[in-house]
């Protein structure tokens, strides 16, 4: 079998995930205190690490779920666990660290955007050594 003879299922794989990181950000975004996209498009740093991390995160996570969903459909629901896991990150960082919304938001403190990216990719790695049978 050639190797393109496999172009239609990596089409299929790589449009649906695209699709459902797409809307995962989106539903990422209605939930943060804050817009991002927004927040990046006035140049703040800050918060485009901080989203940059949580995309990565999501991208890592997604990976795994690729390799490992047996249908359509578990990939979708582990998308959403991914998705969640993301959220719940957010919070602990919002937690630990005291206003995100000002700090990345107003502020455009790099300290806590680094810290948000970073537990959010290493969210992801985690999320994606757990998905594994």
């Amino acid at each position: 079998m050639t190797l393109l003879a496999n172009l239609p299922v990596f089409l299929l794989y790589y449009s649906s995930s695209l699709a459902m990181i797409v809307a995962s950000m989106c539903i990422y975004m209605r939930i943060t205190p804050y817009n991002e996209i927004q927040l990046i498009r006035e140049g703040n740093t800050a918060a485009a690490l901080s989203f940059a991390g949580t995309l990565l995160g999501m991208c890592i996570a997604m990976a795994s779920v690729i390799i490992y969903s047996t249908s359509w459909m578990d990939k979708v629901v582990w998308c959403g666990v991914a998705l969640a896991m993301q959220l719940v990150m957010w919070e602990i960082v919002n937690w630990i660290f005291g206003n995100l919304q000002r700090s990345i938001a107003v502020d455009r403190c790099m300290a806590d955007a680094v810290m948000l990216a970073a537990t959010s990719v290493g969210a992801g790695i985690l999320q994606a050594a757990c998905f594994s049978p």
